[in-house]
């Protein structure tokens, strides 16, 4: 009685308080009379418990003292009564003796239960060994099996209830496996007391029931499983299937996106050497070449989201560290935000570190971040808005705030906001690429960025902490680096299947004085550079009959001293590194600025 209570309350895993407390001291109790009847038996004391509640005449069967129960029972007892005690308990060592107590009790149980049903009696009658009786045999096989199936999720109970083919197979044998041979035995014993058949008989007929029958359910059991497999089997292949087909579409999108990017720079190339010839701009903010140059710079922008969609995709996106200030860096992106901050109407408040902040950084990647920020903050500010930028150093790190009187974020918003293609309420534009690309850069300089925002309608504020260069040795910065440029004219081969974009770089550099001549296609383009001999050569690389790594590999196969230059659709890191195995000095992606042409033609001059 005191076991299968302990059982009741501590079964449940939510089992506390006054349950788990009366089980355990219901266990304790039946692992104590356990504990005191086994000693009576190894150290020959009575301990007097063995009449509290019941009588028995002496000379009782099995017994070798009234009401003392056999050393099995004891045993039994005081497995059961630590395993019912540690049932609450976690841990390996609990679970193993929560098993092993189980497991025991079992097969203490079932011995005598199969000597009661064939009535050997040998395996239930002999004092001090097998001595136990058929009622107590069978509440221990109940309490042996309560404990086992109490944590399903372990031991035998565990096997049986996995939903894969090893529980199948557990659950297929479980029940023959102790039926059968039971059965077995029971039907021949009998067979033999009543003369049927003699005991080698029943032994041959025993032997060869069980293999017959215990083969048929291991062949059933094998034929199920068999074809669950392949069941299995055949879902995994479509279900790879599947996964193959969206990887090829995900590389299909991907290729599509490098090669949009590059067909849309072709065109915004000669557009931006078009607007360069038209001459000096009006102060005008709405004049046409005005709004040309922010409509140009709009679509720059968007083509350049487009190759980071691919770069962020595929993890191709690499940092070309250098020390640089972060003043500089914030000087560049207000430069570039400059028009759609100017435009809008904005009041632009920047509030500089007090001493030079030190970066080991990519400037390029960084300027991207901090414009990305400025142009997110112009685009969400309604018309006469305040942007606010400030630098705030410590000692170890720097915070860059850009704070603005906009629509603000809602709650929800504020981390949705840096995932891929995701925009806040009330865009107008956009991939949604921007903010995607300024968590990736930031967190790969090993910095942090942040958006707060007390709500909608109450303006945002992002917050990305770099982490600062403490020590700052031989540096270099880009105006130190380019020499200044001499008088005197360059011979130059500009080599380009967009015809319109090649006649505006030769119009753009016969303007500046230098002798340029202009091919189509790549074949085109070596004859030219072999009769011309230019000292330069700005060449494509998407050209037809061959492409500019072909055209750049046979020039230097030629030993010619001439500047190669690729000015080309193709910006991704890897084609940059392919760009110098061929050949090229310099790589410059559409549509390059005609200023970054000239310097390198400046330092061209110079040597």
């Amino acid at each position: 009685f005191a076991g299968g209570t302990a059982l009741l309350l501590l079964a449940p895993l939510a089992a506390a308080g006054w349950r788990r407390a009366t089980g355990r001291v219901l266990a304790a109790l039946v692992l104590a009379v356990g504990a005191a009847t086994l000693s009576e038996h190894v150290a020959g004391w009575d301990l007097g418990v063995d009449q509290l509640l019941f009588h028995e005449a002496p000379g009782a069967l099995a017994t070798t003292r009234p009401n003392r129960m056999g050393p099995p029972a004891s045993i039994s007892f005081l497995l059961l009564g630590a395993g019912l005690f540690l049932l609450p308990a976690a841990g390996r060592a609990a679970m193993l003796v929560r098993q092993v107590a189980g497991t025991t009790v079992l097969l203490i149980a079932l011995l005598p239960l199969i000597g009661y049903a064939t009535g050997v009696s040998p395996l239930f009658a002999v004092a001090r060994i097998t001595g136990i009786a058929l009622a107590t045999a069978l509440l221990l096989l109940m309490l042996a099996v309560g404990l086992l199936a109490a944590r399903p999720a372990e031991g035998l109970a565990g096997l049986l209830c996995r939903p894969d083919e090893a529980g199948t197979l557990a659950r297929r044998l479980i029940v023959p496996a102790l039926v059968l041979p039971f059965v077995a035995a029971v039907a021949l014993t009998r067979g033999v007391r009543a003369g049927w058949f003699d005991a080698s008989y029943a032994t041959a007929v025993m032997g060869l029931a069980l293999i017959v029958s215990i083969t048929g359910l291991i062949w059933k059991t094998a034929a199920d499983i068999s074809g669950a497999l392949r069941a299995r089997d055949a879902a995994e292949a479509a279900r790879a299937g599947r996964e193959e087909a969206l990887r090829a579409a995900n590389r299909r999108q991907t290729e599509f996106l490098a090669v949009l990017s590059h067909e849309l720079r072709n065109p915004l190339a000669a557009i931006r050497y078009a607007l360069e010839l038209i001459g000096e701009p009006s102060p005008q903010p709405r004049s046409p070449r005005r709004v040309a140059e922010r409509q140009l710079a709009h679509l720059v922008r968007l083509v350049d989201d487009l190759l980071d969609v691919t770069r962020i995709v595929t993890g191709k996106i690499q940092l070309r560290r250098r020390p640089v200030q972060l003043g500089e860096i914030v000087a560049r992106a207000l430069e570039s935000a400059e028009p759609a901050i100017g435009g809008a109407g904005h009041q632009l408040v920047v509030e500089p570190a007090d001493e030079p902040v030190w970066l080991d950084a990519d400037p390029e990647r960084l300027t991207q971040v901090v414009t990305n920020l400025l142009h997110n903050a112009a685009r969400y500010t309604p018309p006469a808005g305040r942007i606010t930028v400030s630098l705030e150093p410590s000692p170890d790190a720097v915070v860059l705030r850009v704070a603005d009187s906009g629509i603000g974020l809602r709650a929800e918003e504020r981390q949705r906001i840096f995932e891929m293609f995701a925009q806040g309420e009330g865009a107008s534009g956009g991939l949604g690429v921007g903010l995607a690309l300024v968590k990736t850069i930031a967190e790969m300089h090993g910095g942090a960025v942040e958006a707060h925002s007390e709500g909608h309608g109450r303006g945002c504020t992002f917050v990305l902490r770099l982490p600062r260069l403490r020590e700052v040795t031989a540096i270099t910065t880009d105006a130190a680096a380019a020499p200044a440029a001499r008088d005197g004219r360059l011979r130059i081969v500009v080599a380009d299947d967009n015809e319109d974009a090649a006649e505006m770089m030769r119009t753009l550099l016969e303007l500046d004085g230098h002798v340029v001549r202009v091919a189509t296609d790549g074949a085109a383009a070596v004859d030219l550079v072999t009769s011309f001999d230019p000292a330069v050569a700005v060449l494509d690389i998407g050209m037809p009959r061959l492409d500019g790594y072909e055209v750049a590999r046979r020039v230097r196969a030629q030993g010619r001293p001439v500047c190669l230059i690729a000015v080309t659709g193709w910006g991704q890191d890897v084609d940059r590194q392919r760009a110098r195995a061929a050949g090229f000095d310099a790589h410059l992606t559409k549509p390059a600025s005609p200023d970054e042409l000239r310097r390198l033609l400046a330092e061209i001059r110079t040597d």
